[in-house]
């Protein structure tokens, strides 16, 4: 979050490339490269978080660029941020312990909540495979295999799909006529 800078957002396309990091160790910052290929990418933001984004803008100008600074302007670091913006938020709303790496679990709970498919969840958070959502979140798809039983239809009803015959092999279109 501290990374994103005005160059990298694209309102119009409602999308912000995710192509640097921020790290603050020891009072030092440096801004350098996400830790895999993959998460080194475009997300595509929701339309009301764009509008509250051209909000935020308005209201606090940039000169460095940044999307989020700290109040004097320069870079936002993790520690004064907690400390001033995050605890408290915390404890007026959904209370302690709360991190704000618990947000990115929250955006997949309710991606997955609203039937996103796992490959496009993985492609948001930056993952190279779908496994690691899977194996991370896959408790949250509890229920899908009753719904996959339901969508099944008896094999005597007619059906678009030839499922009886296996990989490597062509369906006889033709036996039985």
């Amino acid at each position: 979050m501290a990374a994103l800078d005005l160059d990298h957002y694209e309102p119009l396309r409602r999308t912000i490339r995710i192509e640097r990091t921020l790290s603050d160790v020891k009072g030092v910052v440096q801004i350098g490269e996400p830790k895999t290929r993959a998460a080194n990418r475009a997300v595509t933001l929701p339309r009301w978080l764009v509008e509250e984004l051209a909000q935020h803008i308005a209201e606090w100008p940039a000169d460095n660029r940044h999307l989020f600074t700290s109040p004097e302007g320069g870079y936002l670091r993790a520690t004064n941020f907690r400390r001033r913006v995050w605890k408290p938020a915390v404890s007026k709303s959904v209370g302690e312990p709360m991190r704000v790496h618990d947000l990115r679990h929250s955006h997949v709970a309710l991606l997955i909540e609203q039937g996103v498919h796992p490959a496009v969840v993985a492609s948001r958070l930056g993952h190279t495979s779908v496994r690691t959502v899977l194996d991370v979140y896959g408790h949250l798809y509890e229920g899908l295999d009753r719904d996959a039983a339901d969508a099944l239809s008896p094999p005597w009803d007619a059906s678009d799909v030839v499922a009886t015959w296996s990989r490597g092999t062509s369906p006889d279109l033709t036996r039985g006529l």
